[in-house]
Formats: C-alpha cells, sequence, structure tokens
C-alpha cells in the first residue's frame, strides 16, 4: 500500500517535468557559454557543435536560426557557421563580413579560408585578434542564410576534445605562423585565453 497521497504525486510529477524542462533548457543555453569573439573559449564551441551534429540536420540548423533572430549571439552563430556548414562546389563561401581582420603573427586573410577560426585536428581555434569597423557588421541572421543558400552542412565531425588535445592544436597554430613574422606578446596573451 502506498503511503503517498495525490498532493505528493502531483509534486513528484511536476518536479519531475521541471527538472527535464530545466535540463533541455541548459542544453540550448550552452550557446551561452561560447562567447564572442573577444572572450572565444574552444571547448565550449566544440561541445555545442558536437550536440547540433548529433541532431537531426534540420533541427540544428532550427536551433541556429532561433538563436540567430534572438539578436543576442551575432558572433556565436558567426562561428558556429564557420564551423558547421563547408563550401558547396561551384558556389562562392564567403567570409562573414565583420570588418577587416586583424590576424595573429601578421599573416593574411588568405591563410585562413575559415575567419575567423581555423580547424586543426578537429580543434576550432581563433585567429582574429580584432576586427576594424567603419560600418555595421553582418548580423548572424544574414550570415546564415548565405551559408544555407551557398553552402552545404559540413561532412567534418567534431567530437569531445581533451585539454591536452586544444593546447596540442593551439601549438600546432603558433608554429604554423612564418617565423619572421611572429607574433608579439599582446597577441600571444589574447589568443592563448582560448584554450583555459
Amino acid at each position: 500500500m502506498s503511503t503517498q497521497t495525490p498532493h505528493m504525486k502531483t509534486n513528484f510529477y511536476s518536479l519531475t517535468l521541471m527538472l527535464l524542462a530545466s535540463a533541455f533548457m541548459a542544453s540550448a543555453a550552452d550557446i551561452k557559454d561560447c562567447g564572442g569573439i573577444r572572450s572565444y573559449k574552444v571547448a565550449p564551441y566544440v561541445a555545442l557543435a558536437t550536440e547540433l551534429q548529433s541532431l537531426p540536420k534540420e533541427e540544428a540548423i532550427a536551433r541556429l536560426q532561433e538563436w540567430a533572430v534572438s539578436e543576442k549571439y551575432d558572433e556565436q552563430v558567426i562561428i558556429l557557421c564557420r564551423m558547421l556548414f563547408e563550401p558547396r562546389p561551384g558556389v562562392a563561401f564567403r567570409r562573414p563580413l565583420l570588418g577587416g581582420p586583424q590576424f595573429f603573427g601578421k599573416t593574411k586573410m588568405t591563410d585562413w579560408p575559415l575567419e575567423p577560426i581555423t580547424v586543426i585536428d578537429d580543434v576550432p581555434l581563433l585567429i582574429v585578434i580584432n576586427y576594424m569597423l567603419a560600418g555595421v557588421a553582418e548580423r548572424a541572421p544574414s550570415y546564415l542564410n548565405h551559408c544555407l543558400s551557398n553552402a552545404n552542412w559540413t561532412t567534418r565531425r567534431f567530437r569531445t576534445v581533451s585539454k591536452a588535445e586544444i593546447a596540442a592544436a593551439f601549438e600546432k597554430l603558433l608554429k604554423s605562423t612564418p617565423s619572421n613574422e611572429s607574433q608579439s606578446d599582446w597577441e600571444f596573451e589574447l589568443i592563448s585565453k582560448q584554450i583555459e
């Protein structure tokens, strides 16, 4: 014989539903952990890209669209687009229009086809120090629409990466810049924060 009253069962079911809803909301809110270009961290982007790729493509795109139209996550959605879309054969897949990029190590735009990131060993690393902008940066809905019209959902599969893997990829990034054009101390300090 159960000692639970109907009121206790109702409270239990209500609590269970609240926990399930909060778990879903926490999952959908992971984009808040990603940060924009000035506060970019590798691990949250990898986790979110991995989660999006685990969903049916239409559902993942719907989540990107939801974040894009919220007007809160322009840079995050644009970075995710650079991770999750790839060029369609014969179609121009342009960079996001965020301004004139200043790359670390005095490298140039042609060195970084996925600007503002590059992907080394499945690790998306930020390679832009700053953008110089005289007007208004492109918003996430515009760039996402460009990706949907001119690019394919990537065949690259992101996965959870360890801190050691992130550090190793970052070391490869540092070695990839020309030795006579090495980054300054302040550039190194700024760019290295992404692996923390």
